[in-house]
């Protein structure tokens, strides 16, 4: 794993501005080491940090173009992507189609609202899911349900596979608009849910009421042994969370992965 520089400086502005010249995308760009998360490099750009939003924009428009991926918001290609999106297919879907933009750079477009793109975008997509039963509107109900799972240790992605709930990039959004103050209240909730799952991992390797059956031996007399199939179980559960809440730690503190296992 490896640590992540949330803080603004011109050195790394300057280091994730010439990979996307290069045509990478911002998403590969943020995986490398030493890199900020995604959601920060978006949050400069919302902000205008330093003026970076328009190096931005400048350096995907040349990458892009290296790419012969479009990045400029233009009205036909708008809505080309709210068309496709009201019909029901999902943005990743439509922006894998020839001549489309990528993903990452419609959602920049929603974000900076270009020509007035997010309410068209919102609308589009609210209509395209209206179908799937994946509700997308935002409301303080949903989003204290989302919040309450999430505390409670689950991850977002289980959450989401509920009935009724919208889907994970939608709530992603959500955090990103920064819907109500909704970000601050998901990294809280995030928060209470490590420790949560701190406690689950705890839960599962004291807990060992359920890796023992009764065996009845030749003798006819019966013996308390340990299921192996049951014991391996708890290992995996015991790995998954532990692995969950590492990246979460390493978010976080930058801690390193020895510091996890």
């Amino acid at each position: 794993m490896r640590g992540r520089r949330p803080v603004h400086t011109a050195e790394l502005a300057q280091r994730i501005l010439g990979q996307l010249s290069g045509g990478r995308s911002l998403r590969a760009v943020c995986r490398d080491r030493g890199m900020p998360a995604l959601n920060t490099v978006l949050k400069w750009v919302s902000d205008d940090r330093e003026g970076f939003a328009a190096r931005y924009r400048q350096a995907r428009n040349t990458g892009n173009a290296g790419r012969g991926r479009p990045s400029l918001c233009t009205t036909e290609i708008a809505d080309r992507v709210l068309e496709q999106l009201a019909s029901g297919r999902r943005i990743g879907e439509i922006c894998a189609d020839p001549g489309m933009p990528s993903d990452a750079t419609v959602r920049q477009w929603a974000i900076e609202n270009r020509a007035g793109f997010a309410a068209r975008y919102r609308r589009a997509k609210e209509t395209g899911r209206a179908g799937t039963g994946r509700p997308t509107l935002y409301t303080s109900e949903l989003a204290d349900l989302i919040l309450d799972e999430l505390a409670g240790g689950r991850t977002l992605a289980d959450v989401c596979g509920d009935p009724g709930m919208p889907a994970a990039g939608t709530v992603r959004l959500w955090v990103i608009e920064n819907r109500e103050d909704f970000a601050a209240d998901y990294t809280l909730a995030r928060e209470f849910g490590d420790h949560a799952m701190a406690g689950q991992i705890l839960d599962i390797v004291d807990n060992r009421r359920h890796d023992w059956i009764l065996r009845r031996k030749p003798d006819g007399e019966t013996e308390m042994i340990l299921d192996p199939h049951r014991v391996r179980r708890t290992e995996l559960r015991f790995m998954a969370r532990r692995w969950l809440l590492s990246r979460a730690l390493q978010r976080k503190y930058g801690a390193p992965r020895s510091a996890m296992m």
